[in-house]
């Protein structure tokens, strides 16, 4: 259930980039790259904590194009580490058991 929930919450997240993106919002997206940060940390997907943090050290200089330029990095790792949680997932019976 935790697994599942950190999904749904990348995936809000990837959708708050989009809108950040378009928007050039610089602050919503040190905010998104400040809470994935954490809490993909917390459930040991390292490297998506670790593109997170340098988006956020970047975001919270106010540097745009440097934010624009990470942001490329940023997606595909976010993109992988959805794709592989979901992967993970769908191998999961119903009952929530490993298997």
């Amino acid at each position: 259930e935790l697994l599942a929930a950190f999904v749904q919450s990348l995936q809000k997240y990837q959708l708050g980039f989009v809108q950040a993106q378009e928007q050039q919002d610089i602050g919503k997206i040190q905010l998104l790259s400040h809470s994935i940060k954490g809490s993909a940390g917390q459930v040991c997907c390292f490297p998506l904590a670790t593109a997170a943090q340098q988006l956020n050290q970047l975001a919270k200089q106010a540097q745009w194009h440097e934010v624009q330029a990470e942001l490329p990095v940023f997606e595909k790792v976010l993109f992988d580490t959805l794709s592989a949680l979901e992967d993970i997932l769908r191998q999961q019976p119903e009952d929530g058991a490993p298997t």
